[in-house]
């Protein structure tokens, strides 16, 4: 495994974790995670990536594993410092690294959110975004889904406000994320309370709306922390021709959303056949204006 450095233009720096035994021009499935999770935690799809000719490259988010920052009252972040600070650094260093393979964005859960946020402000940038059990967290877009949506709103927004009382967020206290930043829960908590992704003045909305890069959506059987329609709302998000969506069912994982990663050859099958149809496409739409 070789480990890069990263530093962010507001003095925060972290490492990315790469595969390796792969050509230099390999690919790159380039992988951010859930809240309070670890890059190490999906260390497992290093392998089956690599069988499948992807170089498999970790990441963490501000405030974990690597980074060089915790937060408390006086170390706070957001939607946007991940988005408009971590994310740029982390793609110049694997262009710079690796300036001949195409890079795939992707994202488990929050880390799904943050990845089509960037794809969607940045078009060109990346060959796509994978958004991997990651569904939109407003309120209504639970319906039907395995929470009541009023629930969704009490909880969502209980944490919220625990964050900002405290000044982080203590998640290892109340069984959800980790220790987390007051404006990330804010960020997060507002998406779920009025479906807007907003974060210190930035309307990503538009961005969204205006989304040029190819995104998939992938949810799976059982995934109680990202249903269907979440996952449908946050589809729903970007224009049509833009999103792909595909359902899953993995049997024997009595945590779909976690431990798809022990098992992630179907996730990365999937992954490989979207990107396979998209390149199709595309050669298929050069052969037409030719």
């Amino acid at each position: 495994m070789e480990i890069l450095d990263v530093h962010s233009v507001d003095g925060a720096h972290s490492s990315l974790f790469v595969g390796e035994g792969l050509e230099a021009s390999a690919p790159l499935l380039w992988l951010q995670p859930a809240m309070g999770v670890e890059a190490r935690w999906y260390a497992p799809l290093a392998e089956p990536a690599a069988r499948r000719g992807l170089r498999l490259v970790r990441a963490d988010l501000r405030g974990h594993g690597s980074s060089s920052l915790r937060p408390s009252r006086a170390v706070d972040f957001g939607f946007r410092d991940i988005v408009e600070f971590d994310l740029p650094a982390q793609l110049a260093v694997l262009e710079a690294r690796f300036p001949d393979a195409p890079v795939l964005l992707a994202g488990h859960s929050l880390g799904g959110l943050l990845s089509l946020l960037f794809g969607a402000r940045r078009p060109g940038q990346v060959e796509g975004v994978a958004c991997l059990a990651a569904g939109s967290i407003y309120h209504r877009a639970w319906k039907g889904g395995p929470y009541p949506s009023a629930g969704v709103w009490v909880a969502t927004q209980s944490m919220g406000l625990l964050a900002r009382a405290m000044g982080w967020f203590p998640g290892s206290l109340v069984g959800f994320g980790g220790r987390e930043s007051r404006d990330l829960m804010r960020d997060w908590s507002r998406q779920a309370r009025t479906g807007r992704f907003k974060s210190k003045g930035l309307d990503y909305d538009v961005d969204l709306r205006r989304c040029r890069t190819s995104c998939l959506f992938l949810s799976l059987e059982g995934d109680k922390l990202a249903p269907t329609g979440a996952v449908d709302d946050l589809a729903r998000r970007i224009p049509s021709r833009r999103a792909h969506r595909i359902h899953l069912s993995v049997p024997d994982l009595s945590r779909p959303h976690f431990d798809w990663v022990k098992r992630g050859d179907a996730i990365l099958e999937a992954v490989q056949t979207w990107r396979a149809s998209r390149a199709s496409r595309a050669r298929s739409e050069t052969t037409r204006r030719a």
